[in-house]
């Protein structure tokens, strides 16, 4: 909601408001649209309305956007950014704008994803179905779903917490998704795929997000940060809540896991050799593989191909993956051995992959946008958008198809 101030001093123009970050630490500022009237030299002035953590400018103001990181999550962040005004010659002035916008992830929420979305399997289908996803409108950020053409659009969460990191099951009937409803770190939540009965997971001292489901649905495998961990590790839980068990532990950060399509493997992200690679282990922990090795950080969010045979990645070609955002790059695809690695996308500004249950396209965000997309799985092409709505979060897709057994179950 925008409101206007008392006039500016002469041929300044400013902007200002309040924002969360994600779990990574950052959120991106979308100013109004006549924000374009604005031309260095830029000032911008960063408080943090909790006290607790240090706020900088990480990406300058490009496109009417400019973006925030904090070394710690889920900060509240009061924001001001002053220019010269373009739109007067001499002494003139303008008004202020008040813009609110909330920006969580999760993604990374602490590594959401931000821009954030889920990691997770997409399971085989005999038809595409719907696309799950995260959108901010009006500073709150709930779970949709669209068909992949963006047509009936839904919105399933409308709670005033953080809803995303979406990922459904391999039938496609239920959708686990990271949720702050009810105050407190976010956990894992999951629900009917229509919206209906929703029921918390986790119930951890700190933020649990990036859920994914086993293939028979009984397990979900997750990235959490209980409060005094200084890192991100990989657990796995009952999808009753039933069962917590730690796969990883460390001095680094271990993120972003999603089981094979057969179950017996989960590929997840490590900075474990100093720069976030993509690593396989078995799906109760055990032999930890490192599959990529270039010096590429690789980032939110790794997923099998439904036959389990590859695996889609993303390779940070800008920022680097949770420590200097906004990060983006290009879709990588390799052998789930972790060979014939190729990127399918050059030059890009995607984050996140989603396989199409038919294997056939890859659902990703671009990021400087935030706009989902789906693209030719084989070769990075055709990209189209899937819904022009609001600030949108990295996407997962839902097995099966998309009629009436699938839409209402």
């Amino acid at each position: 909601m925008a409101r206007s101030l008392k006039p500016s001093a002469p041929e300044t123009a400013s902007y200002h408001g309040e924002i969360w970050t994600d779990a990574r630490g950052y959120a991106t500022v979308r100013l109004p649209a006549d924000a374009g009237r604005l031309l260095p030299p830029l000032e911008y002035e960063l408080r943090d309305l909790e006290a607790h953590s240090s706020v900088r400018v990480s990406g300058g103001l490009k496109d009417g956007r400019f973006a925030i990181e904090t070394d710690e999550p889920h900060v509240k962040v009061a924001w001001r950014i002053t220019g010269r005004d373009g739109t007067t010659s001499r002494g003139g002035t303008m008004n202020k704008l008040f813009a609110t916008v909330v920006i969580a992830a999760a993604i990374a929420l602490v590594a959401l994803a931000a821009a954030s979305g889920p990691a997770r399997a997409t399971y085989p289908g005999a038809t595409n179905g719907r696309i799950a996803f995260g959108i901010n409108v009006g500073g709150n950020t709930d779970v949709y779903t669209a068909r992949p053409d963006g047509q009936d659009l839904r919105r399933l969460t409308t709670d005033p917490g953080f809803d995303a990191c979406a990922a459904y099951s391999a039938d496609g009937r239920r959708i686990a998704y990271c949720s702050g409803q009810g105050g407190g770190p976010v956990q894992v939540w999951t629900m009917k795929q229509n919206g209906k009965d929703k029921q918390q997971v986790t119930h951890l001292t700190g933020p649990a997000t990036f859920p994914d489901f086993s293939p028979d649905g009984s397990k979900i495998v997750f990235t959490a940060k209980p409060a005094g961990s200084p890192t991100r590790d990989i657990y796995v839980i009952g999808s009753d809540g039933s069962g917590l068990t730690q796969l990883t532990s460390g001095s680094v950060d271990n993120a972003y896991p999603a089981f094979s399509p057969d179950g017996t493997k989960i590929v997840f992200t490590s900075r474990r050799t100093g720069t976030s690679q993509v690593w396989v282990m078995n799906a109760d922990g055990s032999n930890q593989t490192q599959l990529t090795f270039d010096a590429q950080p690789k980032d939110q969010v790794p997923d099998w191909s439904p036959d389990g045979s590859k695996i889609a990645y993303l390779a940070d070609t800008h920022g680097i993956a949770d420590i200097v955002n906004p990060s983006w790059g290009d879709i990588w695809v390799m052998n789930a051995d972790g060979s014939g690695q190729h990127p399918i996308t050059t030059g890009a500004t995607y984050y996140g992959t989603a396989w199409s249950p038919d294997g056939s396209r890859i659902a990703t965000m671009d990021m400087p946008t935030r706009t989902n997309y789906t693209v030719n799985a084989a070769d990075g092409s055709d990209p189209r958008a899937v819904h022009a709505l609001g600030l949108q979060f990295v996407p997962g897709w839902q097995p099966r198809g998309t009629g009436a057994e699938d839409d209402d179950g």
